[in-house]
């Protein structure tokens, strides 16, 4: 029986593709794909696929699981054997969906699925920059001793900007953990739950002791924290950006880093990743990781196995 509960059929005629590295270097997501295809060619290079890298990669492939790749017009116009593909992961923003439609490739992919592992580094960064534990360790390491003080949840509002699976989880598990107060910004969620209140963006940058963001990277987003976003924050409050680089204006989040407008800000995601941004790794206050937020183990397994499933579904769907 294969994952789906449906009988093994033989879909060894067919070539995959995986494009993402963190399914590619996966032992065991790797083995459970070749359960049911049999040529199977994983990514092993050390630079990311773009453009005719990528192309080449998958040029003779009818099935892929893909991952951050960018899947823009051009990649898409060369797909000739290509049919379907299984998204590893919940962004989006790589993919050309009109293009597919056009080119008469199917795509699925699933929400929420590294919603818990998101959620929890944004309760690490909250804890970490109310806490100034990172102040303290930085402080001991230049051979100061950082007795500083900070705050408790039981002391704070807590603002989230964006209220889908992953804005939900984070909400919950303050929630639960006791936070003085939950903000979130989206009239058009009629949530019955008691523990948060609907507000205007307005009112939750100027009331917010720590702000959250949790939207996509669709054009409308593009630079969404600039100079006016952060210049409405309470004076003092910290930033926390999980979603996308590109909602974030790096040079406005600089200044007010420098000036101390804000208290600090915590990042995992950057307009140029992985290059690093050299001005911004060297601003005062500044929490960063490298996109690790959906990384946990379980995430990772959690995302592959509905990759796979995804990329069954569709090919089973032939014979259906």
């Amino acid at each position: 029986m294969n994952i789906l509960g449906l009988k093994n059929k033989n879909l060894g005629e067919h070539k995959i593709a995986v494009t993402s590295k963190t399914f590619s270097n996966n032992k065991c997501l790797v083995s459970e794909l070749q359960k049911y295809f049999d040529d199977v060619k994983i990514n092993k290079y050390n630079d990311e696929l773009a453009n005719d890298t990528l192309t080449e990669f998958l040029k003779d492939c009818d099935g892929m699981i893909l991952g951050t790749e960018k899947l823009d017009e051009k990649v898409i116009r060369s797909l000739s054997y290509m049919k379907y593909i299984s998204k590893y992961g919940a962004g989006l923003s790589n993919v050309d969906f009109e293009a597919l439609r056009r080119h008469n490739i199917k795509i699925l992919y699933k929400k929420g699925v590294n919603s818990d592992s998101v959620a929890e580094l944004v309760l690490g960064f909250v804890l970490d920059l109310i806490r100034r534990m990172d102040e303290s360790v930085q402080s001991y390491r230049k051979g100061k001793w950082g007795k500083l003080p900070g705050k408790e949840l039981s002391e704070i509002t807590l603002g989230i900007i964006g209220y889908g699976h992953i804005g939900k989880v984070v909400a919950k598990k303050f929630a639960a953990l006791g936070v003085r107060k939950l903000l979130i910004n989206d009239f058009l969620e009629f949530s019955r739950e008691t523990f948060c209140e609907f507000v205007s963006h307005e009112y939750l940058l100027a009331e917010s002791d720590v702000v959250t963001i949790h939207i996509d990277a669709e054009n409308r987003n593009y630079n969404f924290i600039d100079d006016t976003f952060i210049n409405n924050m309470k004076s003092g409050a910290y930033l926390i950006n999980t979603s996308r680089g590109s909602v974030v204006d790096e040079e406005a989040l600089i200044k007010a880093l420098k000036i101390g407008k804000i208290g600090g800000a915590a990042l995992d995601v950057y307009k140029d990743e992985p290059e690093i941004n050299k001005k911004l790794a060297n601003c005062p206050n500044l929490l960063t990781t490298c996109h690790i937020a959906g990384s946990s183990n379980r995430a990772i397994n959690i995302m592959g196995k509905a990759a796979i499933e995804g990329l069954l579904r569709l090919f089973n769907s032939d014979s259906v």
